[in-house]
């Protein structure tokens, strides 16, 4: 739909040296358009004259606005100067009548230029598809400067106009350019830049000091004219939309009344397009069909399904993961019949709801089923024992004290506690699944309390998660055994061209001085695939084996963490980033990018071409159905390089976004709210690629062998 657009120019910028300083965006609001109704307006006093600095380098610091004798009006970061020069310019009131005219005086004896942004932001953002005619009047320009240009120009896409191409219209000491837009209908008006002159052109051999003094008066307006709506496409969209939307009380549908009102919105805009109307009726019969539009768009009825879809996905995993039988952590077939029927009718009323309390019931329901369902499973007290093993063992090596590796006696004292709170749990044989998969949860959660609780070996780490986040799970990496019940070495497939093999060696990824390490190495004699060995690390142990979840560690929302020191060097693609648990390549049922994919970080760029190779920046991403990438960011330092030392790279994770941190500092955020892939469990992988699609191949100037140190990884919840 075509709308009329009122335009003011918002900034003036001067260019010297073929560089130009922009205006800071402080301009007053615009004033209302000036109506002239006396053809013979009383004068207004003389525009101030208005000089751009010292033309005798480049932009100077504090270049400074003055009138005609020298004295200053503003500094360069004020344009009170250029609006007074405007609002007080005769020509404002009579040829030029409205405030979408803007008038300079320029005076300089050296290569310079003005410059008209069309942006309050100073971004190429402006819609100027709303107007017929640019016209500009030109007042005093010597001949001498030469190589005159005056742009209309979106740089972004190297499109302009040159308004000196078309011949003015003399109007007393005026020269009038009349630049009609829709001579030009191969260009896209609707993000433009601005009008710039400039003198003389580039190549000019005319030396500075050869210039006189160059004074000019510019004065610029936009005019609109009615364009007619294409109204038949309008109708023809509309009758589509009443077609495909049918009356009742579901999901999509809509009432009687909202039918039969936008039925005659349609009839009415079809009655005027059959009369040949003026451009004014057509425009008021698309307008109001829009409106009648966006009315029958707003009573289709809508619910918001995405928690009961949640509480769907969640109970077709547990009940698939829960085996039939009389063992421990079996379920009995009658208890999951009564289940699986729970799921069926949450999933109907997601399909035919005719309300949205309807849904929301439907999630309690459901989740009450869910409850039931893991109470009557036969309690496993395997996992729990076993964690309750490990949390002993870390609390009888922990000391206390104020050294690496020791932690404070109200830690240790605090650990202990829940330790034998989750004992009790574990004697008591009554305990159903849920007392202790809760029990598991709390002793989990207590291990990374402890855990960072811990003195660290490096005092630089200060990590703090912010207020509001508990510790959930930790691998803080201190005791020099690379854990195979969270991190499984992974062996995938050749994926993206990359030039190394995963071999699952040990010596690829190991625990070492209080970190994680991932190993890269040239091991070939060439720079092909196959010569070099790597690293995939993953927190599901059940990698290809097809039992996938059923160890290791798996994420859904919170914050994730890791204090990662980075190789670097031509052809490496390290990265830190998570799949969705149900992708086939480990044992899932969906391939990708309907798992899900969120990468946390890749360091390494196909478009880096110095000797850093994209390693001042990391890139951050979302792969879903809905795109690949559906969000992507990249993040560059200050300064120096990702390897120079450890950095922490986070993402916080709900059920609407994915908010990514560096260090602390918000770098990227991803709406996720209608995307169902990052609404499920999911793991963590760490791992160095060589080469493919993602960034260069290496040569001999890559200094391997190649390390990647995780000093640690953390999951909050809040």
């Amino acid at each position: 739909m075509i709308r009329k657009l009122s335009l003011t120019i918002l900034t003036a910028i001067a260019l010297l040296f073929s560089s130009c300083d922009l205006l800071p965006d402080d301009t007053p609001e615009p004033e209302p358009d000036i109506t002239v109704d006396d053809p013979d307006p009383e004068p207004l006093p003389d525009p101030i004259e208005i000089i751009w600095g010292d033309f005798n380098a480049d932009p100077p610091g504090q270049s400074t606005f003055n009138d005609a004798s020298g004295t200053l009006l503003a500094t360069a970061e004020v344009t009170a100067a250029l609006n007074e020069a405007r609002d007080t310019s005769p020509n404002s009131e009579s040829y030029f009548y409205n405030t979408n005219s803007l008038e300079y005086v320029f005076t300089g004896n050296e290569w310079g230029g003005i410059y008209l942004q069309i942006s309050a932001s100073g971004e190429i953002t402006y819609d100027m598809s709303g107007y017929a005619i640019v016209e500009l009047a030109l007042k005093g320009l010597e001949e001498t400067v030469g190589n005159i240009e005056l742009k209309f120009d979106d740089p972004d896409r190297g499109q302009s106009v040159n308004l000196l191409d078309y011949t003015p219209v003399s109007d007393g000491d005026w020269e009038i350019y009349s630049v009609p837009l829709f001579d030009f209908p191969d260009i896209d008006f609707t993000r433009f830049n601005g009008i710039g002159l400039w003198h003389p052109g580039a190549g000019t051999e005319i030396l500075k000091n050869e210039y006189t003094a160059t004074t000019f008066l510019l004065d610029i307006r936009f005019n609109t004219v009615e364009v007619p709506a294409d109204l038949e496409s309008i109708i023809a969209e509309a009758s589509t939309l009443n077609t495909n939307t049918t009356v009742g009380t579901l999901t999509g549908n809509v009432s009687q009344a909202a039918k039969d009102a936008y039925t005659a919105a349609i009839a009415a805009a079809q009655s005027v397009w059959d009369s040949s109307p003026s451009i004014s009726e057509i425009n008021i019969a698309a307008a109001n069909l829009n409106t009648a539009t966006d009315a029958f768009i707003a009573a289709i009825i809508s619910f918001d399904t995405v928690a009961l879809s949640i509480e769907i996905s969640e109970a077709n995993t547990l009940l698939s993961n829960t085996t039939i039988g009389t063992a421990e952590g079996n379920a009995l077939q009658a208890d999951a019949d009564i289940y699986e029927l729970a799921i069926s009718e949450a999933q109907n009323v997601m399909e035919t709801a005719g309300s949205q309390l309807e849904v929301d019931n439907a999630v309690v329901t459901l989740a009450a089923a869910t409850l039931t369902f893991k109470e009557s499973i036969i309690a496993d007290f395997s996992a729990l024992n076993a964690a309750i093993t490990e949390a002993e063992t870390l609390n009888a090596i922990t000391t206390v004290g104020t050294n690496t590796g020791q932690s404070s006696q109200t830690a240790k004292d605090n650990y202990t506690a829940a330790i034998a709170l989750a004992q009790t749990t574990a004697d008591n044989t009554g305990s159903t699944m849920v007392e202790i998969d809760s029990a598991l949860t709390a002793l989990t959660a207590a291990t990374a309390v402890f855990n960072i609780a811990i003195v660290p070996d490096d005092p630089t780490d200060t990590y703090d998660p912010g207020i509001g986040w508990s510790p959930a799970w930790s691998d803080e990496f201190r005791d020099g055994i690379f854990d195979t019940d969270t991190w499984d070495r992974e062996m995938p497939t050749r994926k993206n061209d990359e030039l190394q093999i995963y071999n699952g060696d040990p010596s690829t990824a190991y625990e070492q001085d209080g970190n994680m390490i991932i190993k890269a190495e040239h091991t070939g004699t060439t720079y092909e695939y196959g010569d070099f060995t790597s690293a995939r690390v993953i927190s599901n142990p059940g990698g290809g084996t097809g039992d996938s979840g059923s160890a290791g560690k798996l994420f859904k929302f919170g914050k994730i963490a890791a204090r990662i020191k980075l190789p670097s060097g031509k052809g490496v693609w390290p990265a830190f980033w998570m799949l969705g648990d149900n992708i086939s390549e480990t044992g899932g049922d969906t391939g990708w990018p309907a798992c899900g994919e969120i990468d946390i970080l890749e360091s390494g760029s196909v478009g880096a071409t110095d000797d850093q190779w994209g390693h001042t920046g990391v890139g951050q991403a979302i792969h879903s159905t809905a795109g690949t990438p559906s969000s992507s960011n990249y993040f560059y330092l200050d300064s120096g390089l990702f390897s120079d030392n450890y950095h922490v790279f986070e993402i916080e994770w709900n059920i609407s976004e994915i908010i990514w941190k560096v260090d602390g500092v918000t770098v990227h955020t991803a709406d996720i709210n209608a995307i169902d892939e990052f609404h499920k469990e999911m793991y963590i992988i760490f791992n160095i690629a060589i080469g493919g699609s993602y960034t260069h191949d290496p040569d001999a100037t890559t200094p391997f062998p190649l390390y990647m140190y995780i000093d640690w990884v953390r999951h909050y919840t809040n």
